[in-house]
């Protein structure tokens, strides 16, 4: 542990400064949880969300880690109905590992079924209306998973939401292979190489920091990675709460 601020050494110690100096400008809160920000690079997400629910089409987001890909993603599945993400890896490369985790998504009874009684069953599951499967890290997928999901779209009219790194826009947006999957894509997606600076200040704000010091001993170190700002004000409102229970420990004794 760290004798300055109690967190765990490994993490970089940017970070650690980065808590010393924004944890006298937090609002005062109990718990080191953040709660949801709106900003401008989610609420874009969420406009492709809604486009590939309507239409129903794919969409696509990738780009670098820590834009927001993710938490947009969980944050329109806990508002809206029938919305499932799956995230994938590199064992779900293949359909039926695919399916598989898709039915583990939609708590889809698998028992029994073989590939293609498992994948009509998720058709039919699939086909009710404004549906939208989101695949997550999907620049696991083989050309088999992501075709079979593709009969998704085609067969249950269901919209699918492509969430990918770097690696994925490359591979899917530019192989000839592919070109069935971009037939039916909005566009090219969505890249986003990094997160927004805007996207970075608006997770400040709502944490109450305004000091142009503190700020930038944040943002610095996180280098366009929304998780890094995340984890910077996480460390200094676990600094901010060690303190206030030592200062309490200290008043009782």
């Amino acid at each position: 542990m760290s004798a300055r601020t109690g967190v765990l050494t490994e993490f970089p110690w940017s970070l650690e400064t980065a808590a010393e100096e924004a944890v006298e400008c937090l609002d005062q809160r109990e718990s080191t949880e953040l709660e949801w920000v709106d900003t401008p690079t989610s609420a874009r997400i969420i406009r492709l969300f809604d486009l590939a629910r309507a239409m129903p089409l794919i969409t696509a987001v990738y780009g670098g880690p820590g834009t927001g890909k993710t938490e947009t993603a969980r944050r329109y599945a806990s508002l809206n109905e029938s919305v499932w993400i799956a995230s994938m890896s590199s064992a779900q490369e293949r359909l039926r590992p695919a399916l598989l985790k898709v039915a583990s998504a939609c708590r889809v009874e698998v028992y029994g079924r073989d590939t293609a009684q498992l994948h009509e069953h998720l058709v039919s599951f699939l086909g009710r209306e404004r549906s939208l499967l989101v695949i997550d890290e999907a620049q696991h997928l083989g050309l088999e998973a992501l075709e079979g999901l593709r009969a998704f779209h085609d067969e249950a009219e269901c919209g699918i939401a492509l969430l990918g790194n770097r690696v994925f826009r490359r591979r899917v947006w530019t192989s000839p292979r592919f070109e069935a999957l971009r037939s039916r894509a909005c566009g090219g997606g969505l890249h986003l190489e990094k997160a927004a600076l805007e996207d970075a200040e608006a997770l400040l704000d709502a944490r109450g920091i305004r000091d142009t010091a503190a700020r930038k001993a944040i943002l610095e170190p996180a280098n366009g990675d929304l998780r890094r700002v995340a984890l910077g004000l996480r460390l200094a409102e676990l600094t901010r709460l060690r303190s206030k229970g030592s200062a309490r420990s200290g008043g009782s004794a």
